[in-house]
């Protein structure tokens, strides 16, 4: 995470090596009450501004349903489901029949965000409640663990929280 910095100084010359440096506001002593105001609603504004940048750029994942290309945000995946030559891409709000392997599908996904849980089911980490020796809970949903997948959904689950 980015550290933002105001100056407060003496020092009208610290003023010109503050915002070289790249510092929100440099304040002069003694400090004016509504400059200051001032300081700290341009800093919120920019951190408000950075963190709507970061949402807009949170990983998308393009793919095709039903011949029109789709696009989602990754952490609104629930889970994905096999379902033959189609995998089903379950959200809150939709679900999506995509024709796709699941390997490839989980090729578009954020790595350590996703993983496989079941030669059928890859699950967000994110939305994972609980899990069981054989079974894990998202969103209210049980899910089969498989035996082969039970220990590195354990550790992706660990290394993830």
């Amino acid at each position: 995470m980015d550290t933002e910095v105001i100056l407060l100084t003496k020092q009208p010359m610290d003023a010109v090596k503050s915002f070289e440096l790249g510092f929100i506001d440099c304040i002069l002593k003694p400090v004016n009450l509504d400059r200051f105001k001032n300081s700290i609603e341009r800093l919120i504004h920019k951190v408000n501004c950075l963190k709507i940048i970061r949402e807009k750029n949170e990983r998308m994942v393009h793919f095709k349903c039903n011949f029109k290309s789709e696009k989602i945000i990754a952490s609104d995946i629930r889970w994905i489901e096999a379902m033959g030559d189609y995998v089903k891409v379950v959200t809150k709000n939709k679900n999506y029949m995509v024709l796709s392997t699941m390997k490839s599908f989980l090729s578009k996904l954020p790595e350590g965000q996703f993983v496989r849980i079941h030669k059928s089911y890859i699950v967000n980490l994110d939305k994972v409640n609980y899990f069981t020796s054989k079974d894990v809970n998202t969103d209210g949903k049980m899910l089969p663990l498989s035996r082969n997948q039970k220990n590195i959904f354990k550790d992706s689950y660990l290394k993830y929280q």
